[in-house]
């Protein structure tokens, strides 16, 4: 079995870093993002009404934003270690451009727009 990961290279549109990627992630790691919007705790009534319960909503989506990159970026200029905190450092409009990309891995929207297209010679 071949161990060689598949890579994406895109670069910042401001700061023109360059910011290396997984190109694609596996099921357990999307678990792993989703993890934090899983693990919220609620009580049900006898008669199946929620009692109690609470979610900070800005706590868990920046969990998941952290794992998120935690998990797809591999590096940022070179850098490997604390890239959390490396990309949150960055410009926000490169920032903002970073997480779009992250998120078309975690959705798996390069795949999903590549399965979509007619093969050559099929029609």
């Amino acid at each position: 079995m071949n161990n060689t990961m598949e890579t994406k290279t895109v670069t910042t549109p401001v700061s023109k870093k360059e910011i290396v990627l997984k190109a694609w992630i596996t099921g357990a790691e999307f678990d792993e993002i989703q993890k934090p919007f899983m693990n919220t705790k609620m009580k049900l009534s006898q008669n199946g009404v929620i009692e109690g319960g609470e979610i900070e909503a800005g706590k868990v989506g920046n969990e998941v934003t952290k794992i998120s990159i935690e998990t797809v970026v591999l590096s940022i200029d070179g850098i490997t270690k604390n890239l959390f905190d490396e990309a949150r450092k960055m410009r926000n409009s490169d920032y903002q451009f970073l997480l779009t990309e992250v998120n078309k891995i975690v959705r798996d929207e390069d795949f999903l727009a590549q399965a979509s297209k007619v093969k050559d010679g099929i029609a």
